[in-house]
């Protein structure tokens, strides 16, 4: 019995210094796996079908960024009617990359950033599951390979690309008519057409960006009928005639007035959900450009000028209240009066804009110190960027920033058309190349990044642009874009006092 009890003592002792010696080895494997990937990725890991497992992110992301590249710069297929067309990720403006925009963009640092998290989670259990599966299968830990698409600007370019196929649909609309010298008004029938299926074309992107795949998307649709039919719509036609019978409408402004007479306010009628009369708010938006000119200004800061000398404020000058036409209040004083019971003598509506800093504001500021300088060249620069970036830099010149504000760069600058002065450059846009201003504003943007970012100034929007351009290099990666209304470049004065901006162009330099 003493003998048994022995032998088996010594048995159990035996196993359970061979399992003791098993988990031994398993944890010094284990330390010496996770020592070995420290800095790389764990076997099994993939961003989309491409496998980074054993590579460090460095590696990581020139895989993957040259497969993306490579992708984009074919363009997406699509094919729809018979026809294919190939459309750009990034849109491109050959007098000027200030107007490029992307379409579909891919943030490679952040997919390399989740394939190196598999396998690192705080929770221990799920870490080493992770990085078991990914020891037995290539495919178990798959990151996948998003991309962001601006979904609006690719459906307007799509449209537009296939105009012709697509046959929109139109609601019932209102026509003149001329018989004998006079004018009939009656209701052309509307027409069922089809739209671009957002979400299913879309998916269909996505699954193609996947994979890499360059096969052509089919571009989804669907039908869309029109709201109403054309004898319900012929029920606001005494209404339309007798609002065209009050005409002429007259509007003023000061000592200006302005006849609206039958033909124009015809031309502002629309039915509004196929059946009930009102004013085209986009009509009298384009009638207003021809006027707005003598009737809106911008507001303007009380600006100083600095002496570097004495490193004091030595000139000031008093902020101008700006206004603009109030449009919404417009429109419907003209159906009012078209449609109502007001007089049709209409004062074209103001809403006044007061300026951020007022010339009481300036009086005590001690500007004293340089807080930070941005430079960029832009030698080589045609004859009207360059005009472009004289014209944004005096805007800048002598803005005061408050304390704490949020400084907006296309809010400073804008708008971008011939009324601040900016001079026109073609552009390519969505699929066409058409004239456009403001082309050469991102050297200025470009220049102001730099500035803010010696100064240590919070930045709250900053894109850059989409491709390389030589105008901002050295330093690679410095440049900033602006586009009205967005992308904007944004800061914020958190100094706690004002700040002064000055700006100048010297020969080549900004």
């Amino acid at each position: 019995m003493k003998s048994f009890r022995i032998h088996h003592t010594i048995g159990w002792s035996l196993s359970g210094a061979m399992v003791i010696l098993l988990l031994g080895a398993i944890g010094v494997g284990a330390m010496t796996y996770e020592r070995a990937y420290r800095d790389r990725i764990f076997p099994g890991v993939r961003i989309g079908m491409m496998d980074v497992g054993g590579l460090t992110r460095t590696e990581a992301t020139t895989r993957v960024q040259a497969a993306v590249d490579a992708f984009l710069e074919q363009g997406i297929p699509f094919t729809y009617d018979g026809r294919t067309s190939v459309l750009d990720a990034v849109v491109r403006a050959p007098q000027g990359p200030d107007l490029a925009y992307t379409l579909i963009a891919f943030d490679v640092p952040a997919l390399v950033d989740q394939a190196f998290a598999r396998g690192r989670s705080t929770s221990q259990a799920v870490a080493w599951r992770e990085r078991a599966l990914g020891a037995m299968t290539d495919t178990a830990l798959e990151v996948p390979l998003h991309a962001t698409i601006d979904t609006e600007r690719l459906e307007r370019t799509l449209e537009e690309q296939y105009a012709s196929s697509l046959a929109l649909m139109e609601e019932p609309r209102l026509v003149a008519i001329a018989e004998d010298g006079a004018i009939r008004w009656d209701v052309r029938e509307g027409r069922s057409g089809f739209r671009i299926a957002r979400e299913a074309t879309t998916s269909a992107i996505r699954a193609r960006i996947a994979a890499l795949d360059p096969a052509p998307v089919v571009l989804a649709v669907e039908r869309v009928d029109p709201s109403t039919t054309v004898v319900d719509a012929r029920a606001a036609l005494p209404a339309v005639e007798r609002a065209i019978a009050r005409a002429p409408l007259t509007l003023t402004h000061g000592g200006s007035r302005w006849t609206v007479d039958a033909t124009t306010l015809a031309g502002w009628m629309t039915l509004r959900d196929g059946t009930t009369p009102g004013i085209d708010r986009a009509a009298v938006d384009a009638y207003l450009t021809t006027i707005a000119g003598g009737i809106e200004r911008s507001s303007e800061n009380a600006r100083f000028t600095f002496d570097a000398a004495t490193k004091r404020v030595r000139e000031f000058r008093p902020a101008r209240t700006g206004q603009r036409i109030d449009r919404d209040d417009l429109v419907a004083q003209i159906a009012d009066a078209a449609f109502g019971s007001a007089v049709p003598l209409i004062t074209i509506p103001v809403v006044e804009e007061s300026a951020a800093v007022d010339l009481g504001a300036t009086n005590d500021f001690g500007i004293r110190e340089l807080l930070g300088r941005g430079e960029s060249s832009f030698a080589g620069s045609p004859k009207n960027r360059r005009h472009n970036i004289a014209i944004g830099t005096n805007l800048l010149n002598g803005l005061l920033i408050a304390p704490d504000e949020e400084f907006s760069l296309v809010r400073a600058i804008s708008p971008f058309d011939d009324t601040r002065g900016y001079k026109q450059e073609l552009v390519i846009k969505e699929g066409k190349t058409i004239p456009e201003f403001g082309g050469g504003l991102c050297q200025v943007a470009t220049t102001l990044f730099r500035a803010v970012l010696q100064a240590g100034l919070p930045v709250l929007e900053r894109t850059n642009h989409a491709y390389r351009v030589p105008y901002y290099e050295p330093p690679v990666g410095m440049d900033a874009t602006i586009y009205g209304p967005k992308p904007d470049f944004t800061f914020r004065n958190d100094t706690g006092h004002h700040m002064l901006l000055l700006a100048r162009v010297v020969g080549d330099k900004l």
